[in-house]
């Protein structure tokens, strides 16, 4: 997992957003870089899967610790208020060099993932890297999740 990878799941769980990394389809022909996730209930916390869920289930605790990651099974589990919800983390490999456009197989790629009903919502990495603070990486996650009715709950 790349560093860019590792910064877009960690804004996903400082606003409590439940994850998996590497999620694959049901017919296991392609893997999304992150699949969202509605609750963690007890059946997910076995080891049923090679995929890691970071579990932002508010704690009992008053220390309010960054939660840990348990396995779950992907792809039953990557649904987020009744959608499949994928993240794709776009590198520069997805992009042409000087316009900045979506390079024909990423293109292609969303649209099969679309057409096996999966929201896919593309973080290009050079918006990503244009965001100052972890804040404004927490917003521009809002909004970009905004856009399919999935909204995180404030703190």
């Amino acid at each position: 997992m790349s560093n860019f990878h590792a910064d877009v799941s960690d804004a996903l769980t400082r606003i409590r957003v439940n994850h998996s990394i590497e999620v694959e389809t049901e017919d296991r022909l392609f893997s999304m870089d992150i699949g969202l996730h509605p609750v963690v209930d007890e059946l997910q916390r076995e080891d049923r899967g090679t995929s890691t869920l970071h579990d932002v289930s508010p704690s009992t605790s008053s220390s309010h610790k960054l939660p840990g990651s348990v396995p779950v099974r992907t792809p039953q589990s990557a649904v987020y208020n009744g959608l499949k919800v994928a993240i794709e983390v776009d590198g520069r490999t997805h992009f042409t060099c000087n316009t900045r456009r979506s390079l024909g197989t990423t293109l292609a790629r969303r649209r099969l993932l679309r057409s096996r009903n999966w929201h896919v919502i593309s973080v290009p990495v050079f918006e990503w890297r244009a965001l100052q603070s972890g804040q404004e990486q927490e917003r521009y996650m809002r909004r970009k999740m905004s856009g399919l009715g999935v909204l995180p709950q404030e703190p």
